[in-house]
C-alpha cells in the first residue's frame, strides 16, 4: 500500500466525481477477473499443480483470482467476525510450517465450528460455480388468521455449489424484509427448490443476494423484475472498471454535419457487463431535417443499434450480433454469428468463423458522397468470413477469406470472393515493416455497384460504416480522401478506379515517433500536443473488369503522418503524401506532391 499511495492515506487523495471515475477496490477487481475467466471455458481446479495446467492461461486466474473470490464468498457465508477469527487462528497454528490445502480446509472447519466441505470441494477441488436463479414468486394467505402472508420462492441452482442465499422482499408501500434461503432446501430437489417464508406484509417483488455477496455467474435472473440495473457514466475515452451486478452505460454527446439535413446531434452509448463487453451499443438522436421553402426544418429521428448476445450454456465462444439502423439515407439490418474455432482447423493457427445476412435500402440518394456507386438496394445478401492469426518468431500474421452473394433476389445476381493477408515483420531492428496483400473477384449477371472492388480504398459499403465518409458533408468533396481497405493504392484516390477483379500489394513502415528511430540524431524530436508519427509506404495494384495484367499495375510511394486527437484517444487521423505514382495522367509529372486524408489506419 505504501508503494501505491506513499505515506498519504485515502482521505488525502483527491476525490473524483463518481459519474466520471467509478470507485473500485481489490475485491471488485478480483470478482471481475474471475467472472470473465469463468466464461472463457478454460477453467481448471485451484489445487492443480502449476506444471500440470492444460492451458497455461488458466494458471493465474485459477490460483489467484478464484482463490481470492472464494475466501470473500466464504466470509460472507460464515460471517465476517467468525471468518476473520478463524483465519487468524489458522495463521497462528500453521506459521513456520508448510500446510497443504487439506490442512487449510480442516483448520477453517474447526475454527468456524461447522463443516464447509461442500464449498471447499466445489470451489477449490473442482470447477463448480454459483448460479442461482429466481424462477418466480407466489404469495398466499398465512396458515392461520393471525399470521402474515406466506411467500413462495421458486429457485434453481445449476452451478454445482448450493450456498445459503440472502433474499430481499419488497412491496409497493416501501416495506422490506430480509431472509436467508438455507442451502438444505436445494439438496432434496437436485438444484430445484421452493422456499416458503412467512412475512409481515404482502410482497410484490423479491431479489436474491441484493448486496452481491455471492459470485453468481449470472445476476440478471436474480430478481422478479426483469429490468437491468444501469450505472450511467460519461465516456471519457478510458475504459472504466465494470460494476458488479450492474450494467455499465457509457454515454457521450455526438455531433456531425450532413450537407442535406444540416447538423445532426445525438447520444452515443455503449452498455457492458462484467461478463459481456459491448452488449448493446449504438447512436440515437435527432436530425435538423431538410429546409423546405419558408417552412421550418422538420426534425427527423435516427438510430443505429447493435446488440451482442451469446449463450454461455451452449457455446461460450459463439457470439450473435443483431444490428438495425435508420440514418443518413440508409435503412437496413444485419444478423451475424461469430465463433472462435481455436486451433480446430490447423494446429498453431487461431481460427474464427463468421456468417451473416444483411439488407440495406438507400431511400435518400442525395446523402452519399458518390451517388453513382450505390444501387437502390432492398435485396438481401449473405456473407461468410474465415480468418486466422498466428505469431511466428519475428512475424505476426493474419489472413481472411470472405465469400459474399445475393440471397433470394431476382433483381440482382452476383457472387464474390475476397482474400487478404497481413504480416507484421520485425526482422530489422528499429525498422518494422507491414506487408499487406489483397485479391478479389466478383461475377454475376447483375452486379450492384456497391459490390465492386476499388483500387484506392474502401468501396461504398466500407465507407458507409464510417460516419466520416458516408455523408457528403462530413468530409468536403473537394478533399482527396480514401478509407483504408480494398486495394489501398492511395495515390489514385482522386480517380477512384473500380472493377470486378482486384489484386494489390502494400508495404509500410510505421514509426512510433515523428522522426523514425533509425535516424538517431533526429529521432528525439517531438511535436507537442498533436504528437504526429511518420511512416514510409509503397503500394502496387490493379483493378479491372477483365483479367488483371501485371504490366498495367498502378504503383505509388511516399510518406505519411498520423496522430490521435486528445478528445478521442482511439481515433486515428492520417494524411498520406504519395510523392510518386505511375501511370501518371497525360501531361502529369510522376513525381509530384499529393495529399490524401483518412480516418483510421491504412490497413
Amino acid at each position: 500500500m505504501e508503494m501505491l499511495y506513499g505515506r498519504e492515506g485515502n482521505l488525502t487523495r483527491p476525490q473524483k466525481p463518481g459519474w466520471l471515475h467509478p470507485s473500485d477496490d481489490s475485491r471488485r477487481s478480483a470478482w471481475r477477473n474471475y467472472l470473465e475467466f469463468q466464461a472463457s471455458g478454460i477453467e481448471e481446479p485451484v489445487v492443480t499443480h502449476s506444471d500440470r495446467f492444460k492451458n497455461p492461461a488458466a494458471y493465474y486466474p485459477s490460483v489467484y483470482h478464484k482463490a481470492n473470490v472464494g475466501l470473500w464468498t466464504l466470509r460472507s457465508i460464515a460471517g465476517e467476525d467468525r471468518f476473520d477469527g478463524a483465519l487468524r487462528q489458522y495463521f497462528e497454528t500453521w506459521r513456520f510450517h508448510h500446510p497443504y490445502a487439506e490442512d487449510f480446509f480442516a483448520s477453517m472447519n474447526h475454527a468456524l465450528g461447522a463443516s464447509y466441505d461442500w464449498f471447499w470441494s466445489g470451489w477449490f477441488l473442482r470447477t463448480d460455480a454459483i448460479d442461482v436463479k429466481l424462477r418466480g414468486l407466489r404469495v398466499a394467505a398465512g396458515p392461520s388468521p393471525g399470521a402474515g402472508p406466506r411467500a413462495e420462492l421458486l429457485l434453481r441452482s445449476r452451478g454445482g455449489i448450493d450456498p445459503p442465499v440472502p433474499v430481499l422482499f419488497r412491496d409497493g408501500a416501501g416495506h422490506e424484509a430480509m431472509g436467508v434461503v438455507p442451502r438444505e432446501v436445494f439438496l432434496p430437489a437436485a438444484g430445484d427448490a421452493v422456499y416458503r417464508p412467512v412475512l409481515p406484509f404482502m410482497p410484490t417483488e423479491a431479489e436474491l443476494d441484493p448486496k452481491f455477496t455471492l459470485p453468481d455467474i449470472d445476476w440478471s435472473d436474480n430478481r422478479t423484475s426483469g429490468w437491468p440495473r444501469f450505472q450511467p457514466m460519461f465516456d471519457n475515452g478510458r475504459p472504466p472498471p465494470k460494476p458488479i451486478g450492474k450494467t455499465l452505460l457509457l454515454w457521450r454527446p455526438d455531433l456531425w454535419y450532413q450537407t442535406k439535413e444540416g447538423v445532426e446531434g445525438g447520444i452515443a452509448f455503449d452498455a457492458s457487463t462484467v461478463r459481456w463487453e459491448h452488449a448493446l451499443q449504438g447512436l440515437v438522436g435527432l436530425g435538423a431535417g431538410e429546409q423546405r421553402g419558408l417552412r421550418a426544418r422538420e426534425q427527423r429521428p435516427f438510430a443505429d443499434l447493435e446488440a451482442r448476445v451469446r449463450s454461455l450454456a451452449a457455446e461460450p465462444r459463439r457470439i450473435v450480433r443483431a444490428r438495425g439502423y435508420d440514418m443518413d439515407g440508409h435503412r437496413g439490418f444485419r444478423l451475424s454469428m461469430t465463433e472462435d474455432l481455436g486451433q480446430k482447423i490447423e494446429r498453431g493457427f487461431r481460427w474464427t468463423l463468421q456468417a451473416g445476412v444483411d439488407l440495406d435500402r438507400l431511400y435518400d440518394p442525395e446523402v452519399p458522397r458518390r451517388r453513382g456507386e450505390w444501387s437502390p438496394g432492398g435485396h438481401a445478401n449473405m456473407e461468410g468470413t474465415l480468418s486466422s492469426t498466428r505469431k511466428f518468431h519475428r512475424v505476426r500474421w493474419t489472413g481472411s477469406v470472405r465469400l459474399r452473394s445475393h440471397l433470394l433476389s431476382e433483381s440482382i445476381s452476383y457472387g464474390s470472393i475476397y482474400g487478404t493477408t497481413t504480416a507484421d515483420v520485425s526482422v530489422i531492428p528499429k525498422f518494422p515493416i507491414l506487408l499487406h496483400a489483397v485479391a478479389g473477384r466478383v461475377r454475376g449477371s447483375a452486379i450492384p455497384p456497391e459490390e465492386r472492388f476499388y483500387l484506392a480504398g474502401a468501396g461504398p459499403r466500407g465507407e458507409w460504416t464510417s460516419r466520416w465518409f458516408r455523408s457528403r458533408g462530413t468530409i468536403p468533396t473537394r478533399w482527396k480522401a480514401a478509407l483504408g481497405r480494398d486495394g489501398n493504392v492511395r495515390a489514385f484516390a482522386d480517380q477512384r478506379p473500380s472493377g470486378t477483379m482486384l489484386f494489390a500489394l502494400n508495404a509500410e513502415s510505421r514509426s512510433g515517433r515523428f522522426i523514425p528511430a533509425w535516424m538517431p540524431l533526429l529521432s528525439k524530436l517531438r511535436v507537442p500536443v498533436i504528437d504526429p508519427r511518420s511512416s514510409l509506404f509503397a503500394d502496387a495494384g490493379e483493378v479491372s473488369d477483365g483479367d488483371v495484367a501485371i504490366r498495367d499495375m498502378a504503383a505509388d510511394l511516399g510518406v505519411g503522418f498520423r496522430t490521435r486527437p486528445l478528445f478521442r484517444n482511439h481515433l486515428t487521423l492520417r494524411a498520406d503524401l504519395p510523392l510518386y505514382r505511375t501511370p501518371p495522367e497525360p501531361g502529369e509529372n510522376p513525381w509530384k506532391l499529393r495529399a490524401v486524408f483518412s480516418v483510421g489506419e491504412a490497413f
